[in-house]
């Protein structure tokens, strides 16, 4: 850890003393960035600015020189974007929005190849409301019986993978999920897409789910 960090500090130091030496070349000024023409400034929460739909981010130098800079963001939505061209569909619904916890809670999640023409491998990214886990061994039966061909769990979502979709094929999965804790949940939304066309996906808003002690 010593060293770790005494290296960290002897690369600050060569980066603080190489800017200083070259405040002509790159400049000093910081830059100015705006969401929807409101500034961010230090230690300030600027999270009413941002509105539904498109958002504005600028980044202005008022010179003609400044450091170079790298924008890191991400976000997820519970308001499921409008779907449209897209042969798959997507349906997540729970049996019941309000349970008590050590119950099961089932979700039933339905996808439909629109087109009459085959398909290619198929995702679904499924939001799971906190409150409610998913099991494991349930999963790995829907593998066992090929209703599914594989899936993944990161972030609250649980991914399915098909392999591919019949001409008009629907597919149901029923996901029996254990009842945890207590409290008012809401999923992330959730959608479908062509593995190899991730851009245009078809889209379901977030389960909500109440919780009963």
């Amino acid at each position: 850890m010593r060293r770790i960090l005494s290296g960290t500090t002897v690369a600050l130091e060569a980066l603080s003393y190489f800017f200083s030496k070259n405040e002509k070349l790159y400049g000093i000024d910081k830059p100015t960035i705006k969401i929807n023409n409101v500034e961010v400034l230090v230690n300030n929460s600027f999270a009413s600015a941002f509105k539904k739909g498109e958002n504005d981010l600028s980044v202005e130098y008022l010179c003609d020189k400044g450091l170079p800079y790298k924008l890191d963001y991400q976000y997820y939505t519970l308001e499921a974007p409008k779907s449209e061209n897209i042969p798959i569909i997507l349906e997540t619904k729970l049996k019941s929005e309000t349970s008590k916890v050590g119950e099961t809670n089932r979700m039933t999640v339905t996808v439909k190849n629109k087109i009459n023409g085959q398909l290619p491998m198929t995702t679904a990214k499924i939001g799971i409301p906190a409150g409610l886990t998913l099991q494991n061994a349930l999963l790995k039966d829907l593998i066992d019986k090929k209703q599914i061909s594989y899936y993944e769990i990161f972030d609250n979502y649980l991914v399915l993978y098909w392999e591919n979709f019949d001409a008009n094929e629907t597919k149901t999965i029923n996901l029996d999920l254990k009842v945890e804790f207590a409290g008012e949940y809401t999923g992330k939304a959730s959608n479908v897409y062509l593995y190899y066309m991730p851009e245009s996906k078809s889209w379901n808003e977030g389960i909500k789910a109440r919780i009963k002690p």
